[in-house]
Formats: structure tokens, C-alpha cells, sequence
């Protein structure tokens, strides 16, 4: 479990000072500190949708390129376990929908394109 440290005047903040665990703060996944934003968040959103580093802080205003960095080389550090985060949240998921069902608003959707094409498939 990382917690932060204090810096001293004019040092310069530590990786443990910008990622930390928390027991009960997101589920105890690495996240940037004094936030709720994990790092796994910031991976999906620089490496998966294209966003830059300047295009998260613009997004996410209190935060600063060095968290986004930080946050980044810290997955790269821990590759493998935010991974396994990544794919465990992606089958809850899956699961939760598959239990949940369509939507009324996707059965609605459902209806009006039926009605739309009048002819069966094929």
C-alpha cells in the first residue's frame, strides 16, 4: 500500500506522492492522490482513445501534467495488475448486463425499427 509523504519546501514530489492505495477509496486501486481518478482511468483515456496528457488536464482541470504522467509511468511500472483490473471490470460488466437485460428505452428502439421494415429478414 503506497500512502503519500510530505515534500519538503522546494523538493520535488516522489511517484509515491502522486499514486497511492487506499483500503476502501476505489475498491484499493491505485489512484492519483487526492483524487478519485484511478490510473487505470488514465491509461483507457491516453492509450485507448487517443487523448494527450494536455487533453486530460484541460478535461480534468484539477489535475496537472505531472499527476498524468505520474499516473502513466505507474501503470507502465505495474502493467499486469491494472491489466487484470481492466479485464475484471469489463466481465462485471458484461455480467451485469447480461443479467439486466435490454433497456426499455432499447426495447422502444427495438419496436420503432420493426416498424420501420415491415419485411422479415432475409
Amino acid at each position: 500500500m503506497a500512502t503519500p509523504t510530505t515534500a519538503t519546501a522546494g523538493s520535488v514530489p516522489s511517484l509515491a506522492e502522486y499514486v497511492v492505495t487506499t483500503p476502501g477509496v476505489c475498491s484499493g486501486q491505485p489512484r492519483i492522490a487526492g483524487t478519485r481518478i484511478k490510473v487505470k482511468h488514465v491509461y483507457i483515456w491516453i492509450e485507448r482513445m487517443g487523448m494527450t496528457p494536455a487533453q486530460v488536464v484541460a478535461e480534468y482541470p484539477h489535475l496537472t501534467m505531472a499527476q498524468v504522467h505520474a499516473a502513466l509511468a505507474y501503470y507502465w511500472s505495474h502493467q499486469g495488475e491494472i491489466q487484470q483490473d481492466i479485464v475484471n471490470e469489463e466481465n462485471l460488466v458484461a455480467e451485469l448486463r447480461a443479467k439486466a437485460g435490454p433497456s426499455k428505452f432499447q426495447e422502444r428502439l427495438a419496436e420503432q425499427d420493426a416498424a420501420d421494415h415491415p419485411l422479415p429478414p432475409g
